[in-house]
């Protein structure tokens, strides 16, 4: 059995097809449409918070800062502090003015080169802590005042220190531990030290382990008294 369309059901249908894709057309165009709208909205609207959020930050930074300047006006109010800062340049312009402290600071005469001493400290003990250097310094110091010597006369003693380090930028590095311990008269133990050796480089001195008594290790240094010291 065969099928024959009148030419006028072909046209209907061909007609029917056109309307239904130009209504999809239409229906796809307005979906764009409204998802660009809402993307424009929404991006406007995050643009509209961000600014609001900024602006929120800057007036809580102005709050911030009067709030600041309010409670330093409470706590010193102007005539104080304008008094206060008239009382301090007075004072700095006695105390700078005066002759004394135009001189240029000098160590009290010592009867020992302190110079030489230095450079030996700094020859030692230059590049360890602070506090290392002072125990270098004592350790002179304490032998010094045990064999009724100088400082000087220690750091000369045969065999005992290395040959003072002439470079000014090591000595000045120790100066600050020298004048506390020889100036100043202050210690890193109380105990008597006398003898300490260096550990740089993982040496060990079997002498000073077994016949001198261990009182402390600073960085690369360990420092010890005499067993008649106990």
């Amino acid at each position: 059995m065969s099928y024959c369309y009148h030419p006028d059901s072909v046209r209907y249908i061909n007609k029917r097809m056109r309307s239904i894709t130009n209504l999809i057309l239409i229906i796809t165009a307005g979906l764009l449409g409204f998802i660009v709208g809402c993307y424009i909205t929404i991006s406007a609207q995050f643009q509209t918070l961000q600014q609001e959020v900024e602006e929120v930050l800057q007036t809580s930074s102005e709050v911030l800062q009067e709030t600041r300047e309010l409670q330093q006006e409470l706590m010193y109010p102007a005539e104080q502090t304008d008094a206060l800062e008239d009382e301090i340049v007075i004072e700095e312009s006695l105390v700078f003015n005066d002759p004394v402290y135009d001189q240029p600071a000098t160590l009290p005469d010592l009867g020992w080169d302190w110079d030489y001493v230095l450079g030996v400290v700094a020859q030692e003990c230059w590049g360890e802590p602070y506090d290392g250097q002072m125990a270098v310094a004592q350790c002179i110091l304490d032998t010094a005042q045990l064999r009724n010597m100088t400082p000087e006369e220690v750091v000369k003693l045969p065999g005992r220190y290395a040959s003072p380090l002439d470079y000014d930028k090591a000595k000045s590095a120790v100066e600050d531990a020298c004048i506390a311990v020889f100036i100043l008269g202050e210690r890193i133990t109380p105990e008597p030290i006398e003898y300490f050796y260096s550990t740089a480089g993982g040496k060990y001195s079997h002498w000073h382990e077994t016949d001198l008594t261990h009182v402390m290790t600073i960085g690369n240094h360990k420092f010890f008294k005499t067993k008649e010291a106990l």
